[in-house]
């Protein structure tokens, strides 16, 4: 029973002292601690150190924000895809067509039609609208 206490307190000894070594082995660490506290204090926000640290200007354009820098990347992406896009077959023919002739069929067939049904009214005249035009 001796032993397993005795084995307790040596592998409690060498786990501290092995965190204890930890410890002071990694300096900057604790220099980052005190940092990290003492930026607490000052009256600088963690953003515009941020900046500061990477050398970025919060109004210039390499300051972008991801959200500006997607957007301009999408929008200069779909004036490539408007560019590269092919144009469809139907699409020249419409082209084509419009610059032939500019009055569409369906504007042909109504022209056709009224100068059709105007010719038809004047054939089927009854006697009496015959007769004031006559006297007229």
């Amino acid at each position: 029973m001796e032993e397993n206490y005795l084995l307790a307190l040596i592998v409690s000894f060498l786990f501290g002292f092995v965190l204890f070594r930890k410890d002071k082995a990694d300096p900057e660490e604790s220099k980052e601690i005190k940092h990290t506290l003492s930026a607490r204090d000052s009256s600088v926000s963690g953003v515009e150190k941020y900046l500061n640290k990477h050398n970025i200007s919060a109004n210039s354009k390499d300051g972008l924000s991801g959200v500006s820098k997607y957007l301009q990347e999408k929008e200069s992406l779909n004036i490539e895809l408007e560019k590269s896009v092919a144009v469809s077959s139907v699409e020249k023919y419409l082209a084509t067509k419009e610059k032939d002739s500019p009055v569409s069929s369906v504007s042909k067939y109504m022209a056709k039609k009224t100068i059709h049904e105007k010719k038809r009214a004047k054939e089927n005249v009854s006697g009496v609208e015959k007769y004031l035009k006559k006297n007229d």
